[in-house]
This record gives C-alpha cells, sequence and structure tokens, in this order.
C-alpha cells in the first residue's frame, strides 16, 4: 500500500505534465505496454483517417511503419500488441477513454472528435527522444477526459501575410494535438483579400495585391515591393479535409469595410 502511495504521489504528476490539457482523470496500473514493430493499430475501416494520425505518432517515435489495419484485415497478418480504435456511447461530447495494459491498448470516444483527443493523448504518453526508440514503453493506466468549453478557438490573420497551405497543415496538426477545436481565418483586410471569389473575381484578382510594407516600426512609410496571394477554391478544400479528419472546424471570417486604408 505504501508503494501504491508514493507511485501515485510521485509518478502520476509526471505523467499528467507531458498531457496538455491535463486529463480530468488518472488511474494508474502495473506494468507497461511495449511499442515496437509488432505493435499494430487495428480500427473499423471508416476510421482510417483518425488511424493514420496514431500511426504517423508512433513512426515518429519507433521509426519503424506502423501499418493500419482493419478489422477484417486482422486475422490476416501477425502482431504481439494492438491499439484499437473505436467509437462507443458515452454521454458527453468529445469524450474519450484510453486503456492501457502490457497486453494492449483501447481509445475510445464518444464521437469522432473525442476519438481524436483520445489518439492525441496517447501521442503525447509516447517518450521524447532526438533519435527513434525501436522499443518505446507507455506504462499501464486508465484515462477518462472531456472538455470543459465546447469552442476552444485559435485565430490566425492571413491578410497581412499569406501562409502556405502546408504551414497551415502544421498549424493545424500542432491544434489537434492541444486539443483545440476552432481555427478561425481572417481572410481580408487593409493589407489584402485572401480567397478566390467565383462571382466575384476582383476580389482575388485585385484585392489580394498591395503595392508597399511599410517597414517595421514606421508605419506611414513604404517599401514599393508588390506582396500578393490567395487561396484557391481547391486549396480552402485542402485544408478543411485535412482539419476535418482532425477534428477541427475551419471558420473564415471577414470583415467589413475592412480599415480605413482599403478605403
Amino acid at each position: 500500500m505504501r508503494f501504491f502511495i508514493v507511485f501515485s504521489t510521485l509518478i502520476a504528476p509526471l505523467l499528467s505534465a507531458t498531457l496538455v490539457p491535463m486529463p480530468r482523470e488518472i488511474d494508474l496500473g502495473e506494468g507497461k505496454l511495449v511499442v515496437d514493430v509488432q505493435t499494430a493499430v487495428i480500427a473499423p475501416d471508416d476510421l482510417a483517417p483518425q488511424a493514420e494520425v496514431l500511426t504517423a505518432a508512433l513512426q515518429k517515435t519507433t521509426g519503424y511503419v506502423h501499418r493500419f489495419r482493419t478489422i477484417k484485415q486482422v486475422a490476416r497478418f501477425r502482431y504481439k500488441r494492438a491499439i484499437k480504435l473505436s467509437l462507443s456511447k458515452f454521454e458527453k461530447p468529445e469524450f474519450y477513454r484510453i486503456e492501457i495494459t502490457p497486453e494492449g491498448a483501447t481509445i475510445q470516444g464518444s464521437d469522432l472528435a473525442g476519438l481524436m483527443h483520445g489518439i492525441q493523448t496517447m501521442a503525447q504518453l509516447l517518450p521524447i527522444n532526438d533519435k527513434p526508440l525501436p522499443r518505446a514503453l507507455i506504462p499501464a493506466q486508465i484515462i477518462q477526459d472531456w472538455p470543459e468549453n465546447p469552442r476552444r478557438i485559435f485565430h490566425l490573420d492571413v491578410n497581412a501575410h499569406l501562409f502556405p497551405t502546408d504551414n497551415l497543415k502544421s498549424l493545424i496538426d500542432w491544434l489537434s494535438f492541444h486539443k483545440l477545436n476552432e481555427l478561425h481565418l481572417q481572410l481580408n483586410g487593409d493589407h489584402g483579400w485572401r480567397m478566390e471569389s467565383l462571382r466575384f473575381p476582383k476580389l482575388h484578382e485585385t484585392g489580394s495585391i498591395r503595392t508597399s510594407t511599410p517597414p517595421f516600426g514606421d508605419p506611414t512609410g513604404s517599401d514599393s515591393t508588390e506582396y500578393a496571394g490567395y487561396y484557391s477554391r481547391e486549396k480552402i478544400k485542402e485544408l478543411i479535409a485535412h482539419a476535418n479528419s482532425r477534428a477541427i472546424t475551419v471558420v473564415p471570417t471577414f470583415t467589413f469595410t475592412t480599415g480605413a486604408t482599403s478605403l
């Protein structure tokens, strides 16, 4: 009993310190789960996008390519341990439950968002190292969590500076990792219009261009350098698809009539 109290007092805070945000419930068990080349990820066909997020996290830790297997494929492949993904009927939205034992792990979510949060918590439990760890260990435990606030928003202004789509995808990955669920993109302002418009093409053809950018610290100055660019409809769709697979809602935001300079 004394060992259990000391273990819970000293180790539990260390585990929770690696988890962002800290889960509401963490119950430590006995033993550890080995994550290596013999560890498989198993899920229904329709959870393939979520499973791929987990396999990528495992590969980053171990250096191995961890194949995703559907439930129908399991009988044809050999594996020692598995991390199984599923949706279950929990009352709370975005709820997830992780159970880790030396034999394997299960990640359950009340919905796709909850499942993704569980996957990201599992990713946070993986050890961090500058080189791949062919044999990573995760302490046995049960974690249950759900969000306090239904909307957890990150706002990014892309009218002043157009970020490449790949950069925005990386940002979405970061938001998902920290369990935020909305990305608000400010797509217009004094500095430009940043989204393709089929009905009003002049908005992006002309409105995306500015003739100069004030130097830092000199708001009334000019560098006489043209700056232009906008997101095509295809790029917007690509970004939304990436966000949806990680339970992130992309919300385009516009201001009218923007600022005084644009008038």
